[in-house]
């Protein structure tokens, strides 16, 4: 990958539009005056953020008597816990906002995945 290979936007959020950089300069009529919100440089034409992206503040997991939790405010798909070596040591389907593991041998400190319906996943170092 090089540069000559990046493509390069300008997008006028006055006018809503999105301009290729690479293929022409962009032509425009402006009053004189500071516009400091009107331009954006972009490096894709797809916005990086989506209505169903899953954050980290969307999880919760409580950790008690060899017992994970999670409670999210997106519909969950699977729960997996894996050890610091990186072996999975339990997994489970899930169809809801709130799963709760059967008690686990495992203590310490363990790595959780959560793989959300919309198919966005979120992993979280966690000690039991």
């Amino acid at each position: 990958f090089s540069a000559d290979d990046q493509k390069i936007y300008l997008e006028d959020l006055e006018l809503g539009k999105i301009h290729d950089l690479k293929v022409s300069p962009y032509n425009f009529n402006i009053a004189t005056g500071v516009y400091n919100n009107r331009f954006v440089i972009k490096y894709t034409t797809e916005s990086l953020i989506k209505d169903d992206f899953v954050t980290s503040g969307n999880l919760e997991i409580i950790t008690s008597k060899n017992q994970v939790s999670f409670k999210s405010a997106n519909a969950m798909a699977n729960v997996q816990l894996y050890d610091m070596l990186g072996r999975l040591i339990y997994e489970s389907s899930v169809d809801d906002l709130y799963f709760t593991t059967l008690p686990l041998a495992a203590n310490g400190v363990l790595i959780a995945k959560v793989v959300f319906k919309n198919g966005q996943s979120i992993s979280r170092k966690i000690q039991i």
